[in-house]
């Protein structure tokens, strides 16, 4: 049985930046931002994702510690501007200074 892949479409607008990436369902979030991390030399810990304007996505599991699935991270932006099977559209920020005092 093949697994459902997602498609990611992470963009920082402040940096005038943009990437697409896909993921297994099962995987960890983490991998995306690992991606966007090596990718642009950005801190993991100081990005955030946001599915629209007004509605952060929300990457952790409960305690904050472990990243949630793919699938839960996608599932949260169906009917918030995302539609189901296609690319999930994600505008992501970080805060430069923090991300440079922390390496």
């Amino acid at each position: 049985m093949q697994q459902h892949t997602y498609t990611f479409r992470i963009r920082f607008p402040t940096l005038n930046l943009q990437t697409i990436f896909e993921a297994k369902a099962s995987d960890s979030f983490r991998g995306v931002a690992d991606h966007v991390s090596e990718q642009y030399g950005i801190n993991p810990k100081f990005i955030e994702f946001y599915i629209n304007k007004k509605k952060m996505l929300n990457v952790f599991k409960s305690g904050g510690e472990d990243y949630c699935s793919v699938e839960e991270a996608y599932s949260q932006g169906i009917n918030n501007g995302w539609r189901e099977n296609g690319v999930a559209e994600i505008t992501a920020t970080y805060d430069r200074s923090i991300n440079d005092m922390a390496a």
